[in-house]
């Protein structure tokens, strides 16, 4: 299989891609916290159809080829790449955010 370097490039944007929906499983994630079990289901559906429809949305928009089996690797190793990085750290900069606000009121308050 000869591998152009537009379909290098194509890749490395569908990997971009992904992390971009990798934000939005992450909102998804504070829906989760509901105790109903649909509301976990109904935001796990509507991320997956929102990741389709977008990634339908932004190949159209960047001109992308055809839909090729690269591309839905590369949004999916780019929702992968973003879980297991940028998530892992945004979350612990809102939780030691939450600790530094929640220790600073309690030191007002007394």
């Amino acid at each position: 299989m000869f591998v152009t370097k537009n379909q290098f490039y194509i890749f490395i944007a569908c990997i971009a891609i992904g992390g971009l929906f990798g934000v939005l499983f992450s909102l998804s994630k504070v829906f989760k916290k509901i105790p109903i079990k649909t509301v976990g289901i109904i935001t796990d559906v509507f991320s997956f159809v929102l990741t389709g429809v977008g990634f339908v949305f932004l190949s159209s928009v960047l001109d992308f080829p055809s839909l090729r089996f690269y591309m839905i690797l590369g949004v999916i190793a780019g929702i992968f790449l973003y879980m297991r990085s940028f998530d892992i750290m945004l979350a612990k900069i809102c939780k030691k955010a939450y600790n530094i606000i929640k220790r600073n009121k309690r030191i007002k308050t007394k």
